[in-house]
């Protein structure tokens, strides 16, 4: 009886435990992809602004690159986060 009732709770802690879990799993795996994003983006900039030949993004990633006549230069990175929301980022740099 008392190892029914172990089991029992047991199961019961594990259901309220892994939902929560699940979601900070994804939430840190979002994190994880921000910081990927941001790298492939710095990067971009560093390679406009040096004239070297900008590496080809990660697959879950779309980058846009925008070059003005004047020297300005726009990358812009959108994905879809782990946690199945929409991310959009860009940063600037001027020659």
């Amino acid at each position: 009886m008392e190892v029914i009732l172990a089991l029992s709770l047991l199961s019961v802690c594990t259901l309220a435990i892994l939902p929560a879990y699940l979601v900070i799993y994804n939430e840190r795996l979002t994190l994880q992809q921000e910081n990927l994003a941001g790298e492939q983006l710095r990067e971009s900039i560093q390679n406009y602004l040096t004239g070297e030949e900008q590496p080809p993004a990660p697959l879950w990633l779309n980058v846009v690159e925008t070059r003005s006549a004047s020297g300005e230069y726009e990358v812009c990175a959108d994905y879809t986060g782990a946690n199945k929301r929409k991310y959009h980022m860009c940063l600037y740099a001027r020659k």
